[in-house]
């Protein structure tokens, strides 16, 4: 008997060449090929290589920056007297903020009021991308009630 490695572990090749089944009933070949495992095996070995090599489209070089290090790039908020009502702005001023569309102003105008900025999330006035881009420059102003 020879013994040889496959899938399911140990297995044996009679003395006449033949196949012995294993414990699950499965014929095997003298080669240890049960219906294409061995060509399995290489393309799983062939993906792993290439799930382990670097990708051609990454950056070879690219800086590592951790959280701090990255926050004191950012723009700093501007000042309450600065940032845009989205109550009471215009469409010009609403466009006066980095990052803002027509399209997104059209719907903050649209979809007004707001108790505070965090509406435009809330209430599916905007997508978070576009908040996280304009939410340092907009301030909210509650409406005052008339009685």
């Amino acid at each position: 008997m020879i013994p040889i490695v496959s899938t399911f572990g140990l297995e044996r090749i009679n003395a006449d060449g033949t196949a012995a089944y294993d414990g699950a009933g499965v014929a095997r070949s003298a080669a240890g090929d049960e219906n294409g495992s061995v060509r399995g095996m290489l393309i799983f070995a062939m993906v792993a290589m290439l799930a382990a090599s670097p990708s051609p489209l990454a950056p070879q070089n690219a800086p590592v920056t951790s959280e701090k290090t990255s926050g004191a790039r950012r723009q700093a908020a501007p000042p309450a007297e600065t940032k845009v009502d989205i109550n009471h702005a215009s469409m010009a001023e609403l466009m006066k903020i980095p990052g803002m569309t027509p399209s997104w102003a059209s719907r903050i105008v649209r979809f007004r009021p707001y108790r505070a900025k965090t509406d435009l999330l809330d209430r599916g006035v905007l997508p978070s991308a576009v908040y996280d881009r304009i939410k340092d420059s907009v301030i909210a102003h509650r409406v005052k009630r008339q009685d």
